[in-house]
């Protein structure tokens, strides 16, 4: 039960250079860094303004962390997660500023691709990026407060577009030792 959209990328993009696998791989994190540069220089630019956003993309594509997933780790699935973690949160944001049809839809699908990232990742950055949905909204004038509802359902719609892929995981973990291999 593992989530596929670094296998759907990584294969793609394998496909697309000519099944060489080195040159697909190294896309693949090369994506993943820009994926994330452009959703903390939304996210920072929203928040801070275009000082704040080159500031922000500086300090995602240094930092650390996602130097050791791609240098160290060579994970595909967690560079992609963490890489995605900044777009949901400034699609929250977006949303919560001025909802509309398209910004509610980026939403989900940044939602979907999260949970279609990595398992681990992001069920533990949910719980945080809601919380950042209630920030997002509280900081809105209080005639504007009410948008709550928008915002659960673009989390509802988002999980509702990778269900295929968490719900089965869900519902059959009992089957599996999945348990037994954690602890």
């Amino acid at each position: 039960f593992y989530p596929p959209l670094s296998a759907w990328l990584l294969t793609g993009l394998y496909w697309l250079v000519g099944q060489q696998a080195d040159i697909a791989i190294n896309l693949l994190f090369a994506l993943c860094l820009l994926l994330g540069a452009v959703g903390m220089f939304g996210l920072g630019r929203a928040l801070a303004g275009e000082v704040g956003g080159l500031l922000a993309t500086a300090v995602f594509t240094i930092s650390p962390h996602a130097a050791a997933q791609i240098y160290s780790r060579g994970s595909t699935s967690n560079s992609l997660a963490l890489a995605l973690v900044p777009l949901v949160a400034w699609m929250i944001w977006r949303v919560g500023e001025r909802p509309s049809p398209t910004r509610i839809a980026f939403g989900a699908i940044a939602v979907a691709l999260l949970m279609l990232s990595h398992t681990a990742v992001s069920l533990l950055l949910l719980g945080p990026l809601l919380l950042w949905g209630a920030v997002a909204v509280a900081a809105q004038p209080a005639e504007l407060r009410r948008r709550w509802p928008v915002l659960a359902g673009m989390f509802s719609l988002g999980l509702a577009i990778s269900a295929f892929a968490w719900l089965p995981a869900l519902t059959e973990i009992q089957h599996t030792r999945y348990a037994a291999e954690a602890s």
